[in-house]
């Protein structure tokens, strides 16, 4: 249940989580209320940060060759400003394409891009492995992804 919205808010999301590129008629017409009203609906949970953009989906052989992998980070802990220094990092870094705070084992989660196995090993070895003396990383390859999020 998503909190604070009411019944016609959750259905406008719930909607546009399986179409986001609804035209604003059909959007309507499955949420039950007029399009005027659903607009202004719309642009009421986007202006709150309710919804915060409209993404892309793409087919990833269309990408060309692409290496991706789960790359672990452990920090020691007591490198004082080495939480700010990576998380920084893992911002600014277009190859990063998913950065997680995690319990466990490891204290970072991140999924990143590369076009080709040198380019990764490069990332992790010099940009991140980099950060802080005793950095632990651990880096899983994707062979095949089962399933992903909308």
């Amino acid at each position: 249940m998503m909190i604070g919205l009411d019944r016609t808010d959750r259905r406008i999301v719930e909607t546009l989580a399986h179409d986001a590129r609804l035209p604003m008629g059909e959007l309507a017409n499955r949420v039950g209320v007029s399009r005027r009203h659903c607009r202004v609906r719309l642009r009421a949970l986007e202006s709150r940060g309710i919804i915060r953009g409209y993404h892309l989906q793409l087919e990833e052989k269309a990408l060309g060759p692409h290496v991706d992998a789960f790359v672990r980070i452990g920090l020691p802990l007591n490198e004082h400003g080495a939480r700010d220094a990576l998380e920084s990092v893992l911002l600014d870094l277009p190859e990063v394409l998913e950065a997680h705070l995690v319990t466990g084992e490891t204290d970072y989660l991140a999924r990143v891009r590369a076009d080709k196995v040198d380019t990764l090993t490069h990332l992790i070895t010099e940009r991140l492995a980099r950060l802080c003396p005793n950095t632990q990383l651990r880096t899983s390859l994707i062979v095949r992804t089962l399933k992903r999020a909308n």
